[in-house]
């Protein structure tokens, strides 16, 4: 540092950004902290953010809503509604079906506003917090699932999880425990993670996903398209779902590009043996440009906004859910 004034705080300060910043650029880099530049400003920001995550794991606020996926066989085309949510309502009276949701966790500020996870989980992967996360949805959702009663063996919950967690040895026994904990069935629960994860440490995560498929968790490879590895990917990992990009899904219905596109990774995955989910299905016309290329599940705002809660098996729980978030 060329200013003499500073102070040993602020030199400590200063190396600790330099730290953070070569961390995240991966192992074995070196970064040199430059005063004129805005990184302090970056990290005192990411570090604001650290701090309101350990308080939201201290102080239980974060908050989990459901999001159905709905089965495109379930789905009559000829007869879809124009309304949004209206899909799952007429499949939650059918009392013979499977009901299935991704979990999403929120986390609330100190004023009671919802921040998604855009906003916290970046410096939380940073901040090698996201392990943490990770186990408090998995007990929060389990917790949930335990409590629909009779509903628990026709309930299926699907359950992201970050690189972090899927590197650790002890998370994996972790989750086993929770799962036995709550005396779960296994089967009951598909674990998603990203392509991102997984090419972070190839090896590990096909280790993570073994262990767990062999109790019977399933696994899906989330944002599938979203990288340049995609299909190699798909290839090496023993998962049994495919969550297709929703970028691609959501430019459907504006050109034939996205559609091939679609269509193309839904042929391969159903190739190798998995079944396919799209999200961000928001329109009739997305449903039935899905139906058209062979797509198994479908996911989005169109199907139903997230839940607060998992329904216990009658509608007016649901509109009381849809209520609440509206």
């Amino acid at each position: 540092m060329d200013d003499a004034t500073i102070s040993a705080g602020d030199l400590m300060a200063n190396a600790d950004i330099a730290c953070h910043i070569s961390k995240r650029m991966g192992r074995n880099q070196t970064h040199i902290y430059e005063q004129s530049s805005d990184e302090r400003n970056i990290m005192g920001t990411e570090l604001g953010w650290s701090t309101r995550v350990r308080e939201a794991l201290e102080n239980n606020r974060f908050q989990l809503h459901f999001q159905p996926i709905m089965q495109m066989n379930d789905i009559d085309l000829v007869n879809l509604p124009a309304q949004d949510g209206m899909l799952w309502q007429r499949h939650l009276n059918d009392v013979d079906k499977v009901y299935s949701y991704e979990v999403l966790v929120r986390m609330k500020g100190d004023n009671g506003e919802l921040h998604y996870p855009d906003s916290f989980i970046p410096t939380a992967e940073r901040f090698n917090l996201m392990t943490a996360i990770d186990l408090w949805v998995l007990e929060q959702a389990l917790k949930e699932l335990v409590a629909t009663g009779m509903n628990v063996n026709k309930t299926r919950l699907s359950i992201n999880v970050s690189g972090h967690t899927v590197d650790s040895d002890e998370s994996l026994i972790q989750i086993k425990e929770l799962i036995k904990q709550y005396g779960v069935n296994p089967a009951s629960l598909t674990f998603e993670v990203t392509e991102t994860s997984a090419i972070a440490n190839l090896e590990q995560a096909n280790d993570f996903i073994t262990e767990l498929r062999k109790i019977g968790c399933r696994f899906s490879l989330d944002d599938f398209g979203s990288g340049f590895c995609s299909f190699s990917q798909l290839k090496n990992l023993p998962t049994d779902f495919v969550k297709i990009d929703g970028q691609f899904v959501k430019s459907m219905a504006r050109g034939a590009t996205d559609r091939a596109i679609v269509t193309a990774m839904n042929d391969v995955a159903h190739s190798l043996g998995r079944y396919t989910v799209a999200e961000y299905v928001e329109s009739p016309e997305i449903v039935r440009l899905l139906k058209i290329c062979g797509v198994d599940k479908v996911q989005g705002n169109y199907i139903s906004e997230p839940l607060h809660h998992l329904p216990v098996g009658n509608v007016v729980r649901l509109h009381n859910n849809q209520r609440e978030l509206n």
